[in-house]
C-alpha cells in the first residue's frame, strides 16, 4: 500500500495546494482585503488538474494532462482579457498538434471512429480514445490498475472476472466530452478521489468504501464529460 500513496501524494498535492491559494484569495476577496475575480482565474483548476495528472503518471508524453493544461491555458486568455473570446478558436489549433504528438509517441491510443472491443489478462491496462468508443475487458488475477483517458469518446472498462493484486490497484482516469465506464466487482473495497470542471461522477457501485487496506483506487479527472461506476 506504499505504493499507492506515494503514487497519488505529489498530483494531489500540486491540486490541493492551487485549491488552497484559490479559495484564500477568494475569500479574501469576500471579505474585501484583496481584489481578487475568481472568474478570470477559474482556468487555474483546469491547469491544475493536468498538472496533477502528469505528476501522477509520472509520463512527460501525458496526452490527457497537457491537454487539461493548454486547454485551461486558453480559457485563461479570454478571461483575463488577453484575447476577446470571438477570437478564441484562432488557438485551437494548439490541440491539433498535442493530438499530432500523441499519434507519434503513443501506440495505445483509438482514434478511429466505431468501437473497438478487448480482452485482456494483462495486470496493467492502458486505454487512450480519441473520437472513438473502446471496450476492455480484464480477467487478470493479480490486477494493479492502469490509466483511461477519454477525449470526444467512449471507454467502458469490465473488471466482473478480474481479481485485486495483492497490494490493491490504481485506476488513473481522465475525461474531457466524453464517457468512461467502470464495471467492478461488488465485493472490492473502492475509494474515489475526483477533480471535476463542469464534469459528473456517478458511483451506482455497492462497494464498501475505504481509504485504508486493499482496494481499488479511482483517481477521477472530468472536464465536461462523465464517469460512471457500477457492478
Amino acid at each position: 500500500m506504499n505504493n499507492q500513496k506515494k503514487h497519488c501524494h505529489g498530483g494531489g498535492s500540486v491540486l490541493g495546494v492551487i485549491l488552497i491559494i484559490v479559495g484564500a484569495m477568494w475569500l479574501l476577496d469576500n471579505i474585501e482585503i484583496i481584489n481578487f475575480r475568481f472568474s478570470h482565474w477559474w482556468p487555474l483548476i483546469i491547469i491544475a488538474i493536468g498538472v496533477a495528472d502528469l505528476v501522477n503518471s509520472r509520463r512527460g508524453n501525458n496526452f490527457s494532462a497537457w491537454f487539461f493544461i493548454v486547454l485551461g491555458g486558453i480559457f485563461l486568455l479570454p478571461t483575463n482579457n488577453i484575447i476577446a473570446w470571438n477570437e478564441i478558436w484562432k488557438y485551437w489549433p494548439a490541440l491539433l498538434i498535442l493530438i499530432g504528438l500523441s499519434l507519434v509517441l503513443k501506440r495505445d491510443t483509438y482514434y478511429s471512429p466505431g468501437r473497438t472491443s478487448e480482452i485482456s489478462g494483462e495486470d496493467q491496462i492502458k486505454g487512450h480514445v480519441i473520437f472513438g468508443d473502446l471496450e476492455k475487458v480484464s480477467n487478470s488475477q493479480a490486477f494493479l490498475g492502469g490509466t483511461l483517458s477519454t477525449i470526444f469518446g467512449d471507454t467502458r472498462l469490465n473488471l466482473k472476472d478480474a481479481k485485486l493484486g495483492e497490494e490493491g490497484a490504481i485506476i488513473d482516469t481522465s475525461v474531457i466530452f466524453g464517457d468512461i465506464h467502470i464495471m467492478i466487482p461488488q465485493s472490492w473495497t473502492l475509494e474515489i478521489r475526483s477533480s471535476n470542471v463542469l464534469g459528473d461522477l456517478k458511483n451506482k457501485s455497492r462497494n464498501p468504501q475505504g481509504s485504508e487496506g486493499k482496494r481499488l483506487i479511482i483517481n477521477a479527472h472530468i472536464v465536461f464529460g462523465d464517469l460512471e461506476i457500477t457492478n
